[in-house]
C-alpha cells in the first residue's frame, strides 16, 4: 500500500557545496534536490546491472546512499506535495491523484493560457504556500497570482542592484507595463568598465567592444555600453522594449519621471532599504580584498581571452 520507492537522495546530490572556500565552510550550505519520475533504484549505484548511470554513480561514490527511504505517498502528485511543504499531504487536504486537473484547479489554470500580469520572483514562494493551504507568513512580501486566493496583482515590480563582487553599482528600479525607470545612485562607471574581473575573464563581449571602440568601429547604441551611466533612466517600454532611449531628461516625460521617481521612494521605505546605508568600514575592505584577489585569480584567463578575440577579429579583416 505504502510506496517504498529507495529514492535517489545522495547526500552528494542533497548537500552540494559548491564555491566553497576556507572562509565559508562553516556557512550554510547550497542544496539541490534532484527528482526522477518513476525511477525507484534503477541505477547502476543500486546494483542494477542492466542500466548505465555513470554520473548518477558517481556522484554516489562521492556521498552516501540512502536504502530506507520511504514516500508518504505511491503516487507522484501527493508525494511530492508533502516533500514541497513538509507536511502531510492528507494534513493539507492535498491527498488525492488528479483531483492539481477537472475539479479545482481547472478554473484558475486553462492549458495553453498565457497571463501578462507582472508577477515579482518573491511571489512565487508566496503564491506556493497559498495553493498548498499554508498561511502566507506576514513578513512576507510577495502577492499571490494563481489559485482561489489570488490577489489584485501588481501595478509595478521593483529591483535592486548593489555589490556585485568588486563592483558596487547601488541602483533601483521600477517597473510599470509601459515605463522603466532606473536610479542609478553610483553612476560613474559604464556597463562595460563595472565587468567583474570573473566577467572580463569569461566573457568576449567585454574585449570585443574595447577594440572596436579604438577602432571607432563602434554604433552609437553599442557605444553607449561604454559611456558613464545616467543617474536616472526612463523608457517607454511600448515604444522601445530594448531599453535603448533614454526619455529621463525629456521634458515631455518629466510628469512620468516625477511619478515612478516617488513611488520608488515609497517602496524603498516601505521594505527598509539597507542599501541606502552606508556599508560598514569592515564590509567595504572585505569587497575591496575581493576584487584584488579575483584580478589575480583570472589574469592569466583575462590575457588568453583577450589575445583570442583580438586574432579572431583582426581574421575577420575590416
Amino acid at each position: 500500500m505504502f510506496s517504498k520507492n529507495i529514492l535517489i537522495f545522495i547526500s552528494a546530490i542533497c548537500l552540494v557545496f559548491c564555491c566553497c572556500t576556507r572562509e565559508e565552510t562553516n556557512s550554510r550550505p547550497n542544496i539541490i534536490w534532484i527528482l526522477a519520475e518513476d525511477l525507484s533504484p534503477d541505477l547502476g549505484c543500486y546494483v542494477n546491472e542492466l542500466v548505465s548511470t555513470p554520473h548518477i554513480d558517481w556522484l554516489a561514490s562521492e556521498g552516501r546512499q540512502f536504502m530506507n527511504v520511504f514516500t508518504t505517498a505511491p503516487a507522484c502528485t501527493p508525494s511530492r506535495t508533502a516533500l514541497a511543504t513538509g507536511l502531510y499531504q492528507i494534513s493539507l487536504d492535498a491527498h488525492h491523484m488528479r483531483y492539481p486537473e477537472q475539479l479545482e484547479w481547472s478554473q484558475y489554470i486553462q492549458p495553453g493560457s498565457m497571463d501578462d500580469n507582472l508577477i515579482c520572483a518573491i511571489d512565487i514562494t508566496s503564491t506556493s504556500l497559498s495553493m498548498a493551504g499554508i498561511k502566507i507568513p506576514a513578513s512576507m512580501q510577495g502577492q499571490v497570482f494563481l489559485g482561489p486566493k489570488k490577489e489584485a496583482g501588481r501595478e509595478y515590480v521593483f529591483a535592486a542592484a548593489d555589490r556585485l563582487g568588486e563592483t558596487f553599482f547601488k541602483s533601483r528600479s521600477i517597473r510599470g507595463k509601459k515605463y522603466h525607470y532606473i536610479r542609478n545612485y553610483n553612476h560613474d562607471l559604464s556597463v562595460n568598465s563595472s565587468a567583474t574581473a570573473y566577467r572580463r575573464a569569461m566573457h568576449p563581449i567585454w574585449h570585443v567592444l574595447l577594440i572596436l571602440h579604438e577602432k571607432g568601429q563602434l554604433k552609437p547604441v553599442q557605444q553607449a555600453l561604454l559611456e558613464p551611466m545616467a543617474e536616472e533612466e526612463l523608457y517607454d517600454l511600448e515604444k522601445d522594449p530594448f531599453e535603448i532611449h533614454n526619455l529621463a531628461t525629456d521634458p515631455a516625460c518629466r510628469e512620468v519621471l516625477n511619478e515612478l521617481k516617488d513611488r520608488l521612494v515609497e517602496w524603498q521605505a516601505e521594505v527598509l532599504d539597507h542599501g541606502m546605508f552606508p556599508d560598514p568600514p569592515e564590509l567595504q575592505e572585505h569587497f575591496r580584498q575581493y576584487g584584488i584577489t579575483s584580478e589575480k585569480q583570472h589574469a592569466k584567463r583575462f590575457r588568453e581571452l583577450k589575445e583570442r578575440v583580438e586574432n579572431e577579429i583582426k581574421g575577420a579583416g575590416p
